[in-house]
């Protein structure tokens, strides 16, 4: 995921277009892959389990800061 530091993306997170991406996050930071889990978990179990259709998004709010 884009807006979550892994191997495939650090090289380009550290560079000044990954620090200028995420300078356009609302909360100003990359997140953490331990913060996927409460959504994860929300769509793998019961509790959203009348979900249908719908888009989760987990960036940190950058959709929002590009509206």
């Amino acid at each position: 995921p884009g807006y979550f530091k892994t191997e495939i993306n650090d090289e380009f997170l550290d560079s000044e277009q990954g620090l200028q991406m995420i300078r356009r996050i609302a909360m100003r930071r990359i997140g953490d892959i331990n913060e996927l889990a409460g959504p994860l978990l929300l769509l793998a179990s019961d509790a959203g389990s009348f979900m249908t259709g719908s888009t989760l998004v987990v960036d940190g709010g950058h959709l929002l800061n590009s509206l």
